[in-house]
């Protein structure tokens, strides 16, 4: 059975993550991530300062990240309870420009929780890790 979920109006990004069995797609139309469950039911919307346009998962910490595009801030979220645990400014960084966003994510990640982190990443409109 093949059922069309609506997700917001320009749908960006999708992660899954394992451990809470939780769906993430980020719309950066309307400033949302809306999370789905097992069965493609809508569990919450999650409302951004700005665009989201990117997202990552750890599955050993349970938490999703989510750059506010444009707004030059990351917020962690709890994916299991959907609450927000942390925030970092994307001003305290000191890389360079042109890195790739999964890489940047990478590095917030790990300035957030203090340990290198592996990620899971996959953007819905370039099909690519």
């Amino acid at each position: 059975m093949v059922t069309t979920v609506p997700v917001g109006r320009w749908p960006e990004d999708v992660v899954f993550d394992p451990g809470s069995g939780h769906l993430f797609v980020a719309d950066e139309g309307s400033a949302m991530i809306t999370v789905l469950g097992a069965n493609g039911e809508g569990i919450r919307t999650i409302r951004l300062t700005t665009r989201a346009r990117h997202l990552a998962v750890d599955p050993g910490l349970g938490h999703l990240y989510a750059p506010n595009e444009g707004s030059a801030f990351v917020v962690a979220f709890e994916t299991r309870i959907l609450e927000e645990v942390a925030g970092l400014a994307w001003r305290e960084l000191r890389t360079g420009n042109g890195q790739p966003m999964a890489d940047l994510i990478a590095y917030l990640m790990s300035r957030l929780t203090g340990r290198s982190v592996g990620l899971q990443t996959e953007s819905a409109t370039e099909g690519k890790p």
